[in-house]
């Protein structure tokens, strides 16, 4: 069982706050940007977009009159016939007889042209369609969700007493449940946003299956997970060149403690490692490629464009995971999916790819944990 030092512990949150920290100034930021907006809306509507309103009494035929002030000014003349506006427009217009349906009414108080320039309406600070603010909000979204359901299912077990809440069979059952439950939350919150777009999860890339996609996913997915280990060898040798034996292995042990890769080498119950296996490549890859590829690809690509799409999706991918080795190793594996949907239009080659390294990764965890038979 990886456990922490009070130390790793106490870095752990400070990073923790940090992240948080930056987070919820760009929120504030995106909702004093957004409250100005409506602000801004607001005044435009009660400015422009009035609507008088018609006395009960009000016929078409006469000019009501409130005070001894005209509440609507309606010219009572007959239709216009083309051809004497296509002579003479303006002396034509100015005594030509038009419907009183063709006229607008116009309050009292009016006083001239000056009212009635109207300004553009004010511009929303974020894109309708593939704005960045709608994956950052989705990804806060769905882990405050998760957090929270976290939390409270944990709560009986401080409740009893339990020596090791955290570590237990039932904490390790409702971590399960939370990853399954995060990633339905990405292919949720996606769906509703592309909906909200116009469009649907096929046309990013979600549509059925063909088989030729699986191949090739997996296909690439082997190629990806042995680029992954040697890349994971010569980052290892270059550590071990380049920093301090003390420093390696704190961050090896911090990894190895929050890692997916370090929870799955501590689960004791067969049953329940099996439930992690299947979420950590099956559910995982699905939300995960469908989120950061379909979702926040494309919002980056129709901002920035492909080379900068490829680079920021790779490395928001590879910090949602959290241990610090694992950042290294996965930004690499970010930018290889991230081309792949790029080239071949589909989420399937991802998932595939993406579930591929992840379930042989967690098959060789448990056959290397498992001792040999004499």
């Amino acid at each position: 069982m990886q456990t922490l030092t009070p130390q790793d512990q106490q870095a752990i949150l400070a990073v923790a706050l940090v992240v948080m920290l930056v987070f919820g100034s760009i929120d504030i930021a995106i909702l004093v940007q957004w409250v100005k907006y409506l602000n801004l809306m607001n005044a435009y509507n009660r400015r422009f977009r009035f609507t008088p309103p018609v006395p009960a009494s009000y016929t078409g035929t006469e000019t009501e009159v409130s005070n001894g002030q005209p509440d609507f000014l309606v010219p009572e003349i007959p239709p216009l016939e083309l051809a004497e506006i296509g002579e003479e427009p303006d002396n034509k217009l100015a005594q030509a007889d038009v419907p009183v349906d063709h006229v607008p009414f116009l309050p009292a108080t009016f006083s001239g042209a000056a009212e009635m320039e109207v300004s553009a309406a004010p511009v929303s600070p974020f894109a309708p369609v593939w704005s960045l603010v709608h994956p950052f909000v989705a990804f806060q979204a769905v882990m405050g969700a998760v957090v929270l359901f976290t939390v409270f299912a944990l709560i009986p077990t401080y409740v009893t007493g339990s020596t090791n809440p955290v570590g237990s069979a039932y904490a390790m059952a409702v971590t399960i449940l939370g990853l399954v439950l995060q990633n339905v939350g990405f292919v949720g919150i996606t769906g509703y946003l592309v909906h909200r777009y116009g469009t649907n999860l096929k046309s990013i890339g979600l549509r059925a299956p063909k088989p030729r996609e699986i191949i090739l996913g997996a296909s690439l997915g082997v190629a990806l997970l042995l680029a992954a280990g040697a890349l994971e060898k010569v980052v290892d040798i270059g550590a071990h060149h380049l920093l301090s034996k003390a420093f390696i292995d704190k961050i090896d042990h911090i990894s190895a403690a929050t890692s997916a890769g370090g929870m799955f080498e501590d689960i004791q119950s067969h049953g329940l490692k099996l439930c992690f296996a299947l979420a950590g490549a099956i559910a995982a890859p699905i939300g995960e490629e469908v989120f950061f590829r379909g979702l926040l690809y494309n919002a980056l690509k129709h901002r920035w464009g492909i080379k900068i799409a490829v680079l920021l999706s790779a490395i928001c991918f590879a910090l949602s995971h959290g241990s610090p080795l694992s950042v290294v190793i996965i930004i690499p594996m970010g930018l290889v999916l991230a081309i792949a949907y790029e080239k071949t239009g589909s989420l399937w080659v991802t998932i595939s790819m993406h579930a591929v390294n992840n379930g042989a990764a967690f098959l060789i965890s448990s056959m290397a944990a498992t001792p040999p038979h004499h």
